[in-house]
């Protein structure tokens, strides 16, 4: 590993235990209000547990079973989605209540008084309500959104009932329960291909084959077959072979820098992951470098994982563009960041004479839950001149 990321990692560590800190004080000053003789040992070894949970899990699965892995997994995972909240929550609280003591409307430490930590307690409780019942319901239920595309090129086909899925994120938190649904809700759209446009796996490829995921996409046989890229946590996982031969298995043809001619009608292509790029140490390949050879009068359609590169996309001749990575920020409020950062972060929009498509993807990555966004597959109904 790079001392950069030595670097990146220490730092992110420092910085969140001071906010687990500064959360782990607050929610202390409410149960002691609660709890009178709450013993502080037992509170914060609890706190402390839960708060460790999640890098616990990322960083020494290797030595913990696989099955209390993912409890682990879990429990920090929804704490992740309980603290990001709770930071608003206690800020807000914090400076509202700052402000009215330095303008003297409230007399004293107005965060040790009995109505304002009781009134904090509700909040907090309500806050634990909506992200783990509300917000792992949405996650759960996940909808299919449809789209409608015309591409003014010659094929021998008029028209293709296409199916894009992104960020499934399948692992210790989408197992195999969460693809059979995902499967039975391609199986009833019936398509004629299939796009996954990468993250289909969650890093760690124990689970994908404990559970033995890949034989559950055998249900789906698209008659034009079933298409990859691969995303930024395939590559973080540091498994990118055995994840590309899994999905192999599955009936899924991996492309990475590379595009195949579909019934003489239409192209597919897979991009490289920036991410892949970036942990390999080699330059991603420009399209000119790869996208080659082909007949220009046909449709070509490229999935590229993060809808980073819509500019060269269009430029390289790129008539439908597909892409997933944001989840539309997942959890209120972070569509506000997504929608800054992306030219599309969500949605079908327009480039010059490309399409592009931006999934919310089917899963989840980090809190199991979505606040604000919804979980989808995309049906995407294309016609050819």
């Amino acid at each position: 590993m790079r001392p950069y990321f030595y670097f990146v990692y220490t730092t992110a560590t420092i910085l969140y235990g001071l906010v687990c800190y500064y959360i782990g004080t607050r929610i202390l000053r409410v149960l002691s209000q609660w709890i009178p003789n709450l013993n502080l040992f037992v509170y914060w070894f609890l706190f402390g547990s839960i708060a460790a949970s999640y890098v616990i899990s990322r960083f020494f699965k290797a030595y913990i079973p696989l099955s209390l892995t993912k409890i682990i997994t879990n429990i920090g995972a929804y704490w992740l989605g309980i603290l990001f909240y709770l930071i608003f929550m206690f800020v807000i609280l914090d400076i509202i209540s700052r402000l009215l003591e330095v303008t003297n409307i409230a007399n004293g430490s107005l965060t040790h008084n009995p109505l304002y930590l009781n009134a904090t307690g509700v909040l907090i409780f309500f806050t634990l309500f909506v992200v783990l019942i509300y917000g792992t319901h949405i996650a759960r239920n996940p909808v299919i959104v449809e789209y409608d595309i015309h591409i003014p090129k010659g094929a021998k086909l008029e028209n293709l009932n296409a199916v894009l899925i992104t960020d499934v994120h399948l692992g210790k938190i989408i197992d195999n329960k969460r693809l059979m649904k995902m499967v039975d809700m391609v199986y009833d759209i019936d398509p004629d291909i299939i796009f996954f446009a990468g993250d289909i796996v969650d890093e760690d490829i124990r689970p994908y084959v404990s559970e033995q995921m890949y034989k559950s996409f055998g249900r789906l046989k698209p008659k034009y077959g079933m298409y990859a890229s691969l995303g930024n946590h395939e590559y973080v996982g540091g498994h990118v072979e055995e994840i590309t031969h899994y999905l192999e298995k599955s009936g899924i043809t991996v492309l990475i820098d590379e595009h195949v001619l579909v019934e003489e009608s239409f192209y597919v292509a897979g991009r490289n992951d920036p991410t892949g790029a970036r942990i390999s140490g080699v330059p991603r390949k420009s399209l000119d470098e790869w996208l080659v050879d082909i007949d220009k009068d046909l449709p070509l359609i490229m999935m590229d994982h993060q809808p980073k590169s819509i500019n060269e996309a269009e430029r390289g001749g790129v008539d439908l563009l597909l892409s997933g990575h944001t989840h539309r920020g997942q959890i209120f409020p972070n569509a506000i960041v997504t929608n800054f950062i992306f030219e599309n972060h969500w949605g079908l929009s327009e480039k010059g004479d490309m399409k592009v498509i931006v999934s919310s993807g089917f899963g989840t990555w980090g809190p199991p839950i979505r606040l604000g966004t919804r979980g989808e597959i995309v049906k995407i109904n294309i016609s050819f001149n």
